[in-house]
């Protein structure tokens, strides 16, 4: 005895045994009406096929002067006890006979005539019967009757009182091609249809046989596919809870470590006091970062840089402490407040710091470094591989960088300071390449490019630093829309 266990509805294993059994069902439905009604049209082209032969044979046997000679007698109201005798209509009905024998043809052939003057057909000769139909009336008239009394065709499956029909007809023309005529092959299509009938309970039943069969057998094994589902469920769970604690613990981490990150920068109330008018656009593309601002103050100047350490997230947080302490220390430990004498101490730090690896590492960071005295507007810059965008008078100068970051790379040189002397109203921008590099647009595949963050620049001269800083990061996110972020985003303004 087969032991079939209760269903769990919200295994996977249930489910799809039940679209097996919906699937069984359906293709069995399917393939029981399919059959059935292949077996009647089969039969019905077959029937239809076989009784056109026998009535278009039959048109052209027979003479059209003989049915004009019997139409004649029916005009005249010849009485059918004297038309019965009649040669003509004896051999008319000899060869329906003959033609009803061979064809195993139970139901009588008959000729028609129709009477245009009164708009009735008319039984005229006819085969096999207990006797003549001639002038007897026709009934079963219809207007696709009417028309292939004129064109010939098939009808049906048609009902009456009597069964289901199928009906050939073929006219009989004379010489002026006028019909005359008809000759009408009719045979029952009930024992066709009691065939088909019998074919579907037989479907029927098989189907119902293979159906429980195949029940039987998936319900044999769908105990074992349910213990091993549950045998599978429990490890994932097991495995999903280990994931998600890990999950939990690194993010934690890392949290902590952005508490870090965000110690090592300048709170906006020291870049608010020592560059009242500016503004900060950061957003990195995870939690931490390895893009950072700095700031420093030595004597009368103001230090700020906007850094871009190599990689994001952890790993540029990383590289972004050892960058931001080497800033720190070429500053306040050696003294340095020209920006390309920073750079280049600065430099020397880094490579120091990850020359005791055993690693060979060549992490490094691009840097556009400003040197800032607000008394005499006087500015000193330097940049590693990170330019600075000059505005005055509504046109933005950039002023290249040398083409080297701050690291570990052959042919080092020294890092080359700018001067400017600045007015009011002079717009200083620094930037990482963040900003520049992300996706977006219509396709959500073109880069925005520097070009295009120029034009941005550029249009938004006229407005505050608050509603600048506003407006760089509304086009940016609306340039994105769904793309991820590929790279973290730092933009600095300062107006003199």
């Amino acid at each position: 005895m087969i032991k079939i266990q209760i269903l769990d509805w919200k295994k996977s294993s249930t489910k799809i045994v039940i679209m097996v059994f919906l699937a069984l069902l359906v293709l069995s439905t399917f393939f029981i009406i399919s059959s059935y009604r292949s077996f009647l049209n089969n039969s019905k082209a077959s029937v239809m096929q076989r009784l056109q032969s026998i009535s278009n044979t039959l048109a052209l046997q027979i003479e059209s002067k003989n049915i004009e000679y019997l139409d004649s007698l029916l005009r005249i109201g010849k009485p059918k006890s004297e038309v019965q005798n009649d040669a003509r209509i004896i051999s008319i009905n000899s060869k329906l006979d003959k033609v009803a024998l061979v064809n195993n043809i139970e139901e009588p052939i008959s000729i028609i005539y129709y009477n245009n003057k009164n708009g009735k057909f008319f039984f005229i000769a006819n085969s096999a019967a207990d006797s003549i139909f001639f002038s007897d009336p026709y009934y079963q008239v219809s207007h696709d009757f009417q028309t292939m009394y004129e064109e010939g065709g098939a009808l049906g499956p048609y009902e009456d009182e009597f069964g289901t029909w199928l009906t050939s007809l073929t006219p009989i023309k004379n010489d002026s091609n006028k019909t005359v005529g008809a000759v009408e092959v009719d045979l029952k299509f009930d024992s066709f249809i009691s065939e088909a009938n019998s074919t579907l309970y037989t479907n029927l039943l098989a189907s119902i046989a293979i159906f429980i069969f195949t029940s039987v057998v998936l319900l044999r094994y769908v105990r074992v596919v349910l213990v091993f589902e549950e045998k599978i469920q429990t490890k994932l769970k097991l495995s999903h809870d280990i994931i998600e604690e890990k999950n939990t613990e690194i993010i934690q981490s890392i949290n902590y470590a952005l508490r870090i990150q965000r110690a090592i920068l300048p709170s906006n109330e020291m870049v608010k006091k020592h560059l009242p008018n500016s503004f900060i656009f950061y957003q990195p593309k995870d939690i931490v970062a390895g893009d950072f601002y700095w700031m420093e103050t030595a004597n009368d100047v103001v230090l700020i840089a906007a850094c871009d350490c190599t990689g994001h997230g952890v790993p540029g947080a990383m590289v972004s402490v050892v960058c931001h302490n080497a800033l720190n220390r070429a500053v306040r430990e050696f003294g340095k407040t020209i920006p390309g004498e920073i750079l280049n101490q600065t430099e020397e730090i880094v490579v120091d710091y990850f020359s005791q690896s055993e690693d060979d590492i060549k992490d490094g960071m691009d840097i556009s470094l400003c040197s800032f005295n607000p008394k005499s507007r006087t500015l000193q810059w330097a940049g590693a591989n990170n330019p600075l965008w000059l505005v005055q008078n509504g046109k933005l100068i950039e002023i290249k960088a040398d083409k080297q970051p701050i690291g570990k790379i052959e042919d080092s040189k020294p890092f080359t300071t700018h001067t400017f002397e600045l007015f009011e109203g002079d717009m200083i921008y620094l930037f990482t390449d963040g900003y520049a590099d992300q996706f977006g647009g219509p396709t959500g595949q073109k880069k925005l490019t520097r070009k295009r963050f120029k034009e941005l620049v550029l249009s938004f001269q006229h407005q505050t630093l608050n509603d600048q800083h506003m407006v760089i990061g509304k086009f940016i996110n609306d340039y994105r829309k769904e793309i991820e972020q590929i790279d973290d985003i730092l933009v600095m303004g300062i107006k003199v």
